[in-house]
């Protein structure tokens, strides 16, 4: 982990705090003797599962170099997510970080905000498996194990109406199988660039 001045959010119970700390190693250190120092009007909310923290930090601590001066350069500003004991952040996952790729001159106002990717071709992924397999799928087998004995003199497009109701959900089946595959390679293609 790199070494980074640190600002953190911790909601234990129904209480929120903020607190300055420092990341050294691969461990993380709270600011002492107050962690609060340079940290005003915190505030947050917990909706559905996300915890939203604002706050106000002061953009120069006076004699403090653990805890970086905004004002000196532009900074790439690293978020991470992760459990708590106590007041105290627990380590995090890799998985659980983002790092902007830009640096930004935080004296100004600029939205870093976590971009969230599209998940409109693993939405198509789900549907059209679950079109082929719960529901295409289904009725076909059905129509082939059921009702064979059913429309005995009736014929559609020249054969069975129970084969031809049976060939259409396979083909759908199929169809919607092959494009949801194609669907879910091609978002992990784009996730991994």
């Amino acid at each position: 982990m790199n070494e980074a001045s640190v600002t953190e959010c911790i909601l234990n119970t129904n209480s929120l705090q903020a607190f300055m700390s420092s990341n050294k190693d691969y461990g993380n250190e709270k600011i002492s003797p107050d962690p609060k120092v340079g940290l005003s009007q915190v505030s947050g909310t917990l909706e559905d599962g996300v915890l939203s923290c604002s706050f106000h930090r002061a953009l120069v601590v006076a004699g403090r170099t653990d805890i970086y001066d905004l004002t000196a350069q532009k900074y790439h500003v690293m978020m991470a997510r992760g459990t708590a004991s106590g007041w105290d952040i627990t380590p995090h996952d890799q998985s659980d970080a983002f790092v902007t790729s830009d640096s930004y001159n935080l004296t100004l106002p600029v939205d870093i905000g976590a971009k969230s990717e599209s998940q409109t071709l693993v939405k198509l992924h789900g549907c059209l498996m679950t079109l082929a397999w719960i529901m295409a799928g289904s009725v076909g087998l059905l129509m082939a194990r059921f009702y064979k004995d059913a429309w005995k003199t009736k014929t559609l497009c020249g054969v069975k109406v129970w084969f031809a109701i049976h060939r259409a959900c396979m083909v759908a089946t199929f169809f919607a199988t092959a494009l949801g595959f194609a669907l879910i390679f091609i978002k992990l293609e784009a996730t991994a660039r």
